[in-house]
């Protein structure tokens, strides 16, 4: 099993490479990370939620002018 050198910020290690902090700085960056992002998904959420709308809309105008056309007998299409 390989250990990992972990050193304060702008120490040097054994192997010659400077660390730039320390593998907690990495992990609480991480948790800020996924904080902001679930706050802006949160708001995302909340802003679609808001402007929904439940209106009738027809997406294909086509679609809409060829069922138009077809025969129907109580609301249902027929032959």
């Amino acid at each position: 099993v390989r250990m990992k050198e972990v050193g304060g910020p702008g120490e040097e290690l054994s192997s010659g490479i400077k660390s730039e902090g320390t593998c907690f700085d990495d992990i609480e960056r991480t948790v800020e990370q996924k904080r902001r992002d679930r706050q802006a998904a949160l708001r995302r959420f909340r802003h679609k939620r808001a402007n929904r709308s439940f209106q009738k809309k027809v997406r294909y105008e086509c679609r809409k002018q060829l069922a138009d056309s077809r025969p129907r007998v109580k609301g249902r299409f027929v032959g």
